[in-house]
């Protein structure tokens, strides 16, 4: 096995959310969404931080109509033509999501179509994977799956460089939550990051304006390009168990459409030694 390592360069503190901490809608007073380009090449003073914050208004709607530019300590307010507004829907969903722990999507709960994500690897020809599964409405993108077929990846690479995106919330008795969602090679296949990017997504989807900086981020494109990677790296998973079908000719279809008796992991320490 052949292993690539690139030197990894941090300039910016790891940001993960904190554990076991739940947060009520009524004690949600702000979100600050904030993307800087990494400190790779060096720039004197590191590189501006864009910072949007979304405020509580009195239908519950969170409202932001400034981007803050942060450089050498100091900052520039960018008042916008247009009120930025994320429903009250959407952020209860959010929470929801973050709340428990969410660990598995759905494409509905992303806001995409399967059709849309058929297509998209079908001219993925640099992928030159056939996916042994189908994909639909039911089909679920599993964040532990992900994070356990990713250890097996043959080769690790790390960019130096990047962009760094994280979210904020803030709460009346004054605490705050970070979720890093950084963007990049730099961070694509953290399971953590995926986690937070799919709980984020239908909440900011179209939301971020032209003029803050990695604002395609929450498009569809990059989400169509976060949804093939995921397959690209599950693939592992769906090798071995056609080999497992092939080892037990005996198993109905039904037995084989279902996964009876199926343990991934189990299968892979037992023949894969």
């Amino acid at each position: 096995m052949r292993l690539n390592i690139l030197f990894l360069l941090l300039f910016f503190p790891l940001l993960i959310q904190a554990q076991n901490q739940i947060i009520e809608f009524n004690d949600l007073t702000s979100i600050i969404v904030e993307s800087q380009q990494s400190n790779e090449p060096h720039v004197k003073g590191g590189h501006t931080i864009y910072s949007l914050c979304f405020t509580k208004n009195e239908n519950g709607d969170f409202i932001s109509n400034e981007i803050v530019y942060q450089k050498d300590k100091k900052n520039k307010v960018n008042r916008l033509n247009n009120t930025i507004t994320i429903s009250k829907k959407a952020v209860e969903t959010f929470l929801y999501s973050l709340n428990e722990d969410k660990s598995q999507f759905k494409l509905q709960d992303l806001g995409l179509a399967h059709e849309k994500l058929d297509t998209n690897i079908n001219v993925d020809h640099s992928s030159a994977l056939t996916f042994t599964k189908t994909i639909n409405d039911d089909f679920l993108f599993d964040i532990d799956s992900f994070s356990y077929c990713n250890s097996f990846q043959s080769i690790k690479k790390h960019i130096i460089g990047g962009k760094f995106f994280t979210l904020k919330l803030l709460t009346k008795e004054g605490k705050e939550t970070i979720l890093d969602i950084s963007t990049g090679d730099l961070n694509l296949n953290n399971p953590i990051r995926l986690r937070n990017y799919f709980i984020v997504y239908p909440m900011l989807k179209g939301k971020l304006p032209t003029d803050f900086f990695n604002h395609e981020y929450f498009n569809e494109d990059r989400l169509l390009l976060e949804l093939t990677n995921y397959l690209k790296v599950i693939e592992c998973e769906d090798y071995y168990y056609e080999e497992f079908k092939k080892q037990h000719p005996d198993r109905t279809h039904q037995e084989n459409r279902m996964r009876v008796g199926w343990d991934f992991e189990e299968y892979f320490k037992t023949n894969k030694k």
